[in-house]
């Protein structure tokens, strides 16, 4: 079988909500959470990614969520494919390519509302590629 081809075509943010901790919680470690959702659009050879990240912290056995962000990302096969023929490079790659959007995105909303910037370092999220996998649909 040939290369499957795919492009990164499009993004943006869904939904952004950050409730900064108070100065007593700002210490506590950080917890980032991810859920990764796929829908593949045959007849197109689309691939949408949604992309949730929740960043919580605990305290006293508390787990308390600060941060939720959606984001949309689309990508594009460059040749007509089914579900099953999706390459498993795809998965773990296409987490790659809009986590550093994510990132910024997090940082800059932070920063930008005068106070200690969240910033989340890089990560790797191949462990995410079976959860992505499993979690599209095709329409």
């Amino acid at each position: 079988m040939e290369k499957v081809a795919f492009r990164f075509n499009n993004y943006y943010f869904t939904r952004a909500k950050i409730e900064f901790p108070t100065q007593s919680e700002r210490n506590l470690d950080l917890n980032v959470k991810f859920i990764p959702k796929g829908e593949f659009i045959k007849n197109d050879s689309i691939f949408n990614l949604y992309l949730t990240v929740i960043i919580s912290s605990s305290k006293d056995g508390v787990e308390t969520n600060f941060v939720e962000v959606n984001c949309f990302s689309e990508f594009i096969f460059s040749e007509q494919i089914n579900l099953c023929d999706i390459p498993g490079f795809f998965y773990p790659n296409s987490i790659a390519i809009i986590f550093p959007y994510i990132r910024a995105f997090i940082s800059t909303l932070s920063l930008q509302a005068n106070m200690n910037p969240i910033i989340l370092p890089t990560m790797n999220l191949t462990s995410l590629q079976e959860e992505l996998k499993n979690n599209t649909t095709e329409k």
